[in-house]
């Protein structure tokens, strides 16, 4: 199925990059093989995967982009900061924000595997509220090293955090950031509380790829576990990478 994958067109609300094909001949000596063969080359279904760019609300004309996929896709979000793209079942589907140049806006990259009646992934944008978050923990946010943004979601108590390797090597933030009960920045790896505070940012990461494993606390009456998020996912300088688990309910 690899071949086929590379050969369909990923059609989004934006740009589609055509792809060249061959055009078939009609060969007498290759009609049969054709036929043997013709469900190697069937096409994967495709789904429609739906997202959102916020920055205190949806942000209209904001390109986003396709990585590690052939061919690359472009699309530009509506007046509500919604897009979508069309792309085949089962495939990971990684996405990258780039807001515009001069916004103080970081760009960032979710991934998902493309699966029907996925939630729409919500890129909160960081901007200059989380430089200045660093900054008063004396930290900052290199534009020469990945960013790594981790979100336990529908967690009520702290204590989550976060492994990350690329292969067989484990990647150590320089520093990690976290919020308390008051909204308070404060370093750490390991989340303060649950609620609004779900939120772990690791800065300082190398250029490469992450996977993730949840560090889940004692106290948790759930697993953490993926809800549709792709992995390994790229790391890149001066972009956040966002990585979802899903870690409890209401009563967690």
């Amino acid at each position: 199925m690899r071949r086929a994958l590379l050969l369909v067109a990923i059609a989004g609300c934006g740009d589609n990059i055509a792809v060249h094909t061959d055009a078939a001949r009609a060969d007498t000596a290759m009609v049969d093989s054709a036929i043997t063969d013709a469900h190697l080359d069937a096409p994967a279904r495709m789904v429609r995967v739906f997202g959102n760019v916020n920055y205190n609300g949806g942000l209209e004309n904001v390109r986003v982009i396709t990585l590690e996929m052939t061919p690359a896709q472009s699309c530009l979000t509506d007046m509500n900061g919604d897009f979508y793209f069309d792309a085949p079942e089962g495939a990971p589907l990684i996405m990258e924000v780039l807001p515009p140049l001069g916004s103080g806006l970081i760009p960032m990259v979710r991934g998902v595997v493309a699966e029907d009646h996925l939630r729409p992934r919500v890129f909160y944008l960081m901007g200059p509220p989380d430089i200045a978050a660093a900054a008063s923990v004396s930290e900052s946010f290199d534009p020469t090293e990945a960013i790594v943004e981790v979100d336990f979601r529908n967690s009520m108590i702290g204590g989550y955090g976060a492994i990350l390797a690329d292969g067989t090597q484990t990647l150590m933030p320089r520093f990690g950031l976290v919020y308390d009960t008051n909204g308070n920045p404060q370093v750490g790896e390991q989340t303060v509380t649950g609620g609004d505070g779900t939120t772990l940012l690791l800065g300082g990461l190398p250029v490469g790829h992450a996977s993730f494993a949840p560090i889940v606390p004692a106290a948790a009456t759930l697993p953490c576990h993926t809800d549709g998020d792709a992995q390994p996912l790229p790391l890149l300088a001066g972009v956040t990478t966002w990585f979802d688990f899903e870690c409890g309910n209401a009563t967690d």
